[in-house]
């Protein structure tokens, strides 16, 4: 609940405060992203709409065709509406964490239960070897 009301909140509170730079690093980046697509959405659109309305007196500074600038309008504003939803995403994903990390404090963790991987090899009788990983697991 914490992180959904601020992001990192619940980070903090789970002591794991080295998680915020990741946290507010993409929740910024898409942020200045999605204002650098809307602002240059907004000139083409604003370009588009001088090039086609039939007045001589706006000018279109990009000079570029109606296609090329609806084109170049579209191309913006799906870009800008994809990074809003990676926004959306961004900030779900930090509340799932926050949550996920609240519910693993619960687990006991001890040295009587451990797993590791180690690399494994068989030579079987018909003479076709195989080479992989082979997991182990310990209870004592």
């Amino acid at each position: 609940v914490l992180s959904a009301v601020l992001p990192g909140l619940g980070q903090v509170y789970n002591k794991q405060a080295w998680k915020l730079p990741f946290i507010y690093g993409g929740l910024f980046t898409v942020g200045y992203f999605i204002n650098y697509n809307h602002q240059y959405f907004q000139s083409l659109r604003n370009a588009f709409i001088a090039e086609t309305d039939n007045d001589a007196s706006t000018i279109n500074p990009f000079q570029l065709t109606s296609d090329a600038l609806n084109t170049r309008v579209e191309q913006f504003r799906r870009d800008r509406d994809y990074l809003i939803i990676v926004g959306v995403i961004t900030y779900l994903l930090n509340i799932v964490d926050a949550h996920i990390s609240a519910h693993l404090e619960e687990f006991a963790i001890n040295d009587e239960l451990s797993i590791s991987f180690k690399p494994s090899y068989s030579a079987p009788p018909n003479g076709i070897s195989n080479a992989g990983f082979s997991i182990v697991l310990n209870i004592k």
